[in-house]
């Protein structure tokens, strides 16, 4: 359909009229098939993803959205402008002819977003063989440091959907299972695993599920790193509280944001040197305005914690120093 060319004056159409009528979460379903909100994470509609990489903000009065995986962002003009490959103009006749139902139907108010669901994970927990003690090691974790993070070995992990209970994981000694717990919720990993896809399960969110906020302490300083595993390689080894979020391109609410600015007079953001977390946080430190670092390429080592697997803490607090 020409989008340009409609039954009603174009002068007639003013996008105020229509937001005068209407709410953004009403305007929002029409395209989406869920009302949004403020303190979830969903999907972008601009591609598949497994991570959700797409949420919302007010600003300004308006519902507004932020898409981490494009940066893609703007009020619902500006998504139908980009679904739809529409003007501003087009866009808006396109907006007052889906309403009069010329076009599509709104979706109906008491649909869910069900991909985006939280899972109930349910965990029965296991002692460490001698196997699980010796993979810690190489990271220099004893037991006090896995009892400290709450670290434990899984003998079964149990997801809860509406209609079923489904065994994702039971022991198995050559490809174990570690449970990491965050404000009630679960994340659970399988480092040995092959495949990419089975390696996470987690019903954790990045506002209310963030990895080390509980075990932050007192400093100038605070590292924003990717993982659960570098997080304690900072605090226990390098000296500088850190925290990660469920995964490198990841949306960070403002709020937190706006947290960490006053409480600390330094922040970076540390995440891998290969290409997908360089080009992620290179978005993340000019969209929050944070400055970053990594281990230098010309290391194979992307991580800290792999960094000190490789050459110890003594070099890894070197290198650290360096970077700083």
């Amino acid at each position: 359909m020409d989008y340009s060319k409609k039954v009603v004056i174009e002068s007639d159409v003013q996008i105020n009229d229509i937001y005068i009528k209407h709410t953004d979460e009403y305007l929002y379903s029409i395209y989406l098939g869920y009302y949004p909100s403020t303190n979830k994470m969903y999907n972008s509609p601009f591609k598949k993803e497994r991570n959700p990489s797409f949420n919302f903000y007010i600003k300004d009065g308006r519902l507004k959205f932020k898409d981490y995986s494009s940066t893609y962002t703007g009020t619902v003009i500006d998504l139908i402008m980009i679904l739809y490959s529409l003007t501003y103009k087009e866009a808006i006749f396109k907006l007052y002819n889906d309403l009069n139902g010329t076009s599509i139907k709104p979706f109906d108010k008491k649909l869910v977003n069900i991909e985006n669901t939280p899972k109930v994970i349910q965990v029965i927990t296991k002692d460490f063989e001698q196997e699980d003690i010796e993979y810690w090691e190489q990271y220099y974790f004893d037991i006090s440091i896995l009892n400290k993070y709450n670290i434990k070995s899984c003998q079964e992990v149990w997801l809860t959907t509406s209609t079923k209970d489904l065994l994702w994981y039971t022991y198995v000694k050559t490809n174990p299972c570690y449970r990491y717990l965050f404000n009630k919720k679960y994340k659970c990993y399988k480092p040995l695993e092959l495949n990419n896809s089975k390696k996470w399960v987690s019903n954790c969110g990045n506002y209310e599920n963030i990895q080390g906020l509980n075990y932050l302490t007192k400093s100038d300083t605070i590292v924003i790193t990717k993982s659960y595993k570098d997080v304690i390689c900072m605090n226990e080894f390098i000296g500088i509280p850190s925290i990660a979020f469920h995964g490198e391109g990841h949306f960070i609410d403002e709020k937190i944001i706006n947290w960490l600015k006053k409480e600390y007079k330094h922040i970076y953001f540390f995440y891998d040197n290969d290409s997908a977390g360089l080009s992620q946080v290179e978005k993340l430190s000019t969209l929050y305005d944070i400055p970053y670092f990594h281990i230098p390429c010309e290391h194979e080592e992307k991580d800290i914690s792999d960094y000190i697997k490789s050459y110890g803490v003594k070099e890894a607090q070197q290198l650290i120093d360096n970077l700083f």
